[in-house]
Order: structure tokens, then C-alpha cells, then sequence
């Protein structure tokens, strides 16, 4: 196709969403951003760069001496640490070198001398077990980017009715570090085996993600035996990936790559511990195990562009 000419008129007389986007009137456009109808050099009516709405520096620079000369530059960003866990250790407690491992005690997370429990190079929780709740918070890792993502292997076994059954993230502020106070983010997935009027009935996939100040949210899912999938309890009998995805605010939970929930929480501060929480609610149900921890930073680039400012000397 031969190219065409086409004259582009500035939309002098701004912005029009009554109409589609084709069938804008003349001189108007559905959009824009950061433009203003006459230039700033020559004050001609053929569009300009809108200037700044706030100051790049709080205070004046360099007292009254005037500004002879701006410049940009960029700054090199150190990336953060990542982590990758894979409980290579001995068969018993979790090392407390690299981790607060943690129990559920009154109401909230403590330091625990016996829980989490390592077999087999993995954190598990079987029968041999009392109910209850194991976590543990990095020692060595934690957030200090607003994007990033936790992974783990995990596996989910029920073996007897009114089984109850969950493995996730945990996410908490670092006061009163590592036990639970006021804000923590639980990402979890747990596995029910219900009844059905006294007899063996569903199986319930829940997931769940909990935060400190925007409450709980739950999506309960029916499943099905002989599915082979998320939504077939002996599917999760053989490890499988699951992973949280934070945004900012958002937090999207994932198994095999499958978004299982997505919530934007109210509040989400830096500078934050990451873990996990492991649990087994109901003597003789089965097992859960979590290995392959990992916590990846996600940073778009690592340079930070930022504006120099000379004043008070004479330049050539």
C-alpha cells in the first residue's frame, strides 16, 4: 500500500467523550495527557508540554543563588536479593540460622522450638503431627521492592473424613518481628473432605487471601474426583507449583499457572518479612509438604533517572 500524507491538527478545543473514537468533532480528541493548547517558547496555538504541578525539590536550592544549569543523569539501582530454599538439612526442626520458625499459640504466631518439621529435605505436617498451624519468616530475605513473587512446591493428601488441610505464603510487617500483631497477608490453598449427612460426601478446594486491614476474602470450589485436575483431590497428591504474584496492592494466588483468586488489599507496607504456613487440622487426615521455597524481586529496570541542579558558581 503506497504511504499517504496526513495532516494532524493539534485539538485546540480539547477534550470530547460524548462520541466513538473515529467520530470525534472536529478540533477535539477522546484523549490526552500532559498537554496544553499553546506551546511555552512562543505562546502559538499548535499544542505544548503542560509544565509541572509540584516541586522536584522540597526546598529551594542552594538558598537564593540562582539555578545556571540543569542536567539529567541515571543512577545505578543495586538488585535486590533473591532467595531459594530447598531444606537441605537434617530430618527435624527447621534451621532457626536461616528462619523464626513459628507456632500458632493464643491467638498468634510465636517462636517455636519443635515446629515447622523437616523429613526428607521438605516441611511437613502428617498425623505424627498435633493439629494446628506451623510458619516460618526469612531471616535472610525480605521486601524491599513493591513487585515480586513467592513459588513452593507443594502437596496435599486427606486420608479421612472431615480432613482439613492447607499450605500457602505469609506475608507481615516487621513489628514486634517475627510474631503475628496487627498486619499479616495469608495466601493459602486448603483442601477439605466434607460430609454429606453423616455419610462421605465433597471434597472442597478453598482458597483464601487474608489481610490484616482489608479482612478475608474466600472463593469455595466443589471438586471433583477423576478430574486429573486443580479440582480433583489426588491431583494434588504429586507436587505441584504454586505461586503468589505481588503488584503493588495486588495479589494474585496461582497453582500450575492457573489464577486461582486475585484481591487488591487495602494497604501493603515495604520493608516486610516473607514465609510460608503449613497446616493440618484434624488428627488422621493425611499429609501436607511445602519445598522449593523461592522469593523473586521483580524490578523493571535497574537505573533511577534523576535531575541535577548546578547554582551558586560561575560555568564556562
Amino acid at each position: 500500500m503506497p504511504a499517504e500524507s496526513m495532516e494532524l491538527i493539534f485539538p485546540l478545543r480539547g477534550i470530547d467523550e460524548n462520541w466513538a473514537f473515529g467520530r470525534s468533532p472536529e478540533g477535539t480528541c477522546p484523549d490526552a495527557q500532559n498537554v496544553i493548547p499553546f506551546d511555552s517558547l512562543d505562546s502559538r496555538a499548535r499544542g505544548g508540554q503542560r509544565w509541572g504541578t509540584s516541586k522536584y525539590y522540597a526546598v529551594q536550592h542552594n538558598g537564593a543563588a540562582a539555578l545556571q544549569r540543569i542536567t539529567s543523569t541515571a543512577l545505578s539501582i543495586a538488585t535486590p536479593s533473591s532467595l531459594t530454599e530447598t531444606f537441605t538439612q537434617a530430618n527435624g526442626v527447621l534451621d532457626d540460622t536461616k528462619w523464626y520458625p513459628l507456632a500458632y499459640s493464643a491467638l498468634k504466631f510465636v517462636i517455636s522450638a519443635t515446629q515447622p518439621r523437616v523429613a526428607s529435605n521438605k516441611i511437613t505436617r502428617d498425623e505424627t503431627d498435633p493439629p494446628g498451624y506451623d510458619a516460618a519468616i526469612s531471616k535472610v530475605a525480605s521486601i524491599t521492592v513493591p513487585n515480586f513473587e513467592l513459588t513452593a512446591k507443594v502437596s496435599i493428601t486427606l486420608t479421612g473424613l472431615y480432613s482439613t488441610n492447607y499450605v500457602g505464603f505469609l506475608i507481615r510487617t516487621p513489628t514486634s518481628f517475627p510474631e503475628y500483631t496487627s498486619y499479616m497477608i495469608w495466601a493459602i490453598v486448603q483442601l477439605e473432605w466434607l460430609s454429606d449427612w453423616g455419610t462421605p460426601g465433597d471434597y472442597e478446594l478453598d482458597t483464601s487471601i487474608t489481610s490484616g486491614t482489608s479482612g478475608s476474602t474466600t472463593i469455595e470450589r466443589v471438586m471433583t474426583e477423576g478430574s486429573n485436575d486443580y479440582l480433583d483431590p489426588e491431583w494434588w497428591e504429586t507436587e505441584r507449583t504454586l505461586k503468589l504474584v505481588v503488584t503493588g496492592r495486588i495479589l494474585k494466588l496461582y497453582i500450575e499457572d492457573t489464577l486461582l483468586q486475585s484481591v487488591t488489599v487495602s494497604q501493603f507496607p515495604t520493608q516486610t518479612g516473607i514465609g510460608f504456613v503449613i497446616s493440618t487440622m484434624i488428627d488422621y487426615n493425611g499429609s501436607v509438604t511445602l519445598d522449593d521455597f523461592t522469593f523473586t524481586p521483580i524490578v523493571e529496570s535497574t537505573r533511577d533517572h534523576t535531575l541535577i541542579a548546578v547554582s551558586g558558581s560561575c560555568l564556562p
